[in-house]
């Protein structure tokens, strides 16, 4: 409403001249308008990451829109956007947007981060950018990996450890024969009034041999024995199973009467894996049924070690015909420090639960036929070119 004075001829006030306007619908629009920016801001006060807005000036970068988390952790400048922006090391997709996990040195911190670069109309840019502080994450997993490594360490010096006797003994035989072969060809050139060349380079043939024998125990010991980080490459299987063969002869000397069969199709693909760790679920599960079988006294005795060849994956599996796992039992089989052994530490099948995962697979467990046990897991078989061509010829 407006009011003002009305005024006669004769400069006498006289009255009052009203001008009134309803403004009723311009007083809820602003109304409206200040309860929306009131709504978006509690919105963005909402969520955990620090949302910022920054836009690139001739004189530099201005911030704009940021929610309080962002004032808390980074400041009221653009220097922390910007320096968690400058920690990515991918571009931006053609769409204008990035996201990822980055550290940022800067700042000391990790950060879950998404981008979205926007062209204004009057051609200024704007980076869009959510970062949420994932630091306490990141360490929470260094840690667990630490953790479960040292287990996976543990799992396999403890398998070692058991067998001491039986490596022992694996050893000792071709050094026996080094030591027979040795003495038999001082034997031969010191008595013999001519050497006779070819019955003395068999006898360092065989020495050399048995010393092959030995290097190849030992290295396998060392691999299986050392701890390092999973590493997925293209392997052949066959040399998976061949390595596990060596080891196994140790389980069968020390477990008397079981015998460890293992059945491979007539073409076997390369898988995807880290060799050392396959080794290491094949031995504690042959292991592990070895000693089922002998707790319980099965009559057969045969530890069935297989591979099966599917569409885009081996399936390994390790059966026994021991005496089977209750369904009780089933759904606690990969819990750390449970076992079903009277002495066992319940290490083994969470480990190779763990190095499973580590290659996208999962150990499970399924009743045998006739009786018993079967673990089994997956690899993805190893595509190259050559085998793709092979495929469709």
């Amino acid at each position: 409403m407006l009011a003002m004075p009305f005024y006669s001829a004769y400069n006498e006030h006289i009255g009052w001249i009203y001008m009134i306007q309803d403004n009723t619908v311009e007083a809820q629009s602003m109304n409206l308008t200040n309860d929306s920016i009131a709504s978006y801001e509690r919105l963005l006060n909402s969520v955990l990451s620090c949302i910022s807005a920054v836009m690139q000036k001739p004189t530099g970068s201005m911030l704009g829109i940021h929610n309080n988390h962002y004032t808390e952790q980074l400041g009221n400048t653009a220097d922390g956007h910007l320096e968690i922006s400058k920690a990515f090391k991918e571009p931006f997709d053609p769409q204008g947007n990035r996201q990822g996990e980055v550290w940022v040195d800067s700042l000391g911190r990790w950060f879950s981060v998404a981008e979205a670069r926007v062209t204004l109309p009057g051609g200024s840019h704007v980076t869009l950018q959510s970062a949420l502080d994932i630091t306490k994450r990141k360490i929470n997993e260094q840690e667990f990996e630490e953790q479960t490594s040292k287990m996976e360490n543990s799992s396999r010096l403890i398998t070692l450890g058991e067998m001491a006797s039986t490596i022992t003994h694996e050893i000792n035989q071709p050094l026996t024969a080094i030591t027979a072969y040795a003495n038999t060809a001082l034997e031969v050139i010191g008595r013999a009034p001519e050497v006779n060349k070819t019955q003395v380079l068999e006898i360092y043939r065989k020495i050399a041999n048995q010393a092959a024998r030995i290097d190849k125990i030992i290295k396998n010991i060392r691999a299986f024995a050392k701890r390092r980080p999973t590493t997925l490459e293209c392997v052949s299987l066959n040399s998976v199973f061949s390595d596990t063969m060596e080891l196994g002869r140790l389980i069968e000397k020390k477990y008397a009467g079981v015998h460890v069969v293992y059945e491979l199709p007539a073409v076997v693909p390369d898988v995807i894996c880290d060799p050392v760790q396959i080794m290491q679920i094949l031995m504690n599960l042959i292991r592990n049924a070895a000693e089922a079988i002998l707790e319980h006294g099965s009559e057969d005795k045969t530890i069935m070690v297989s591979a099966k060849v599917g569409a885009k994956d081996v399936e390994l599996s390790v059966g026994d015909h021991g005496p089977g796992i209750s369904d009780t039992m089933k759904a606690s089989l990969f819990t750390p420090f449970f076992s079903t052994m009277k002495n066992g530490l319940g290490l083994g099948l969470s480990t190779c639960q763990t190095i499973a995962e580590s290659h996208n697979s999962r150990l499970r467990v399924r009743d045998n036929e006739g009786g018993g046990t079967v673990f089994f897991f997956d690899l993805k078989i190893c595509f190259t070119k050559d085998s793709e061509n092979k495929k469709q010829n």
